[in-house]
Parts: structure tokens; sequence; C-alpha cells
């Protein structure tokens, strides 16, 4: 999940790699466990980063959140 939001973006070739290395192809389980981590991740990215003062980690977190609902929800 952390791969995804971040060294994996803009580079396809990283995320096929470590998907090849894995050795296996997700199941529908693991595609569901790294939806809902995404989403537990944004949301406590967009907190924590709030509760700090950093607002571009912040951003970083409802760019995620948004990614894993869709766009048009408010924030």
């Amino acid at each position: 999940m952390r791969l995804q939001s971040q060294q994996f973006m803009g580079r396809p070739d990283l995320e096929e790699a470590f998907l090849a290395g894995l050795g296996r192809d997700l199941t529908a389980s693991d595609v569901e466990t790294l939806d809902l981590e995404w989403m537990h991740q944004a949301i406590a990215t967009v907190v924590w980063a709030h509760n700090i003062g950093d607002a571009e980690f912040e951003q970083h977190g409802r760019w995620m959140l948004d990614k894993s609902v869709g766009p048009g929800i408010p924030g």
C-alpha cells in the first residue's frame, strides 16, 4: 500500500517487478485488504499531518482518500 502511494507512482515497471517477485497473483481477498488498508492509511495520514501542521503531507493523505473512494468527496 505504501509503495503504491509513493514509490510506484508513475513507475508501473516497479509495481510490475514487485508483483512478479511476489510469485503469485493477488487474490480477491488481497485486493480487498489492500483497498481497506489504503483507506485506513489515507485517513490516518490526513489526521496525523493536520495535527502536526504538515499541509503538504495532509494533502497527500487527501489525495489517497480521493483515490480510495473516488472524486467528489468533500474535503
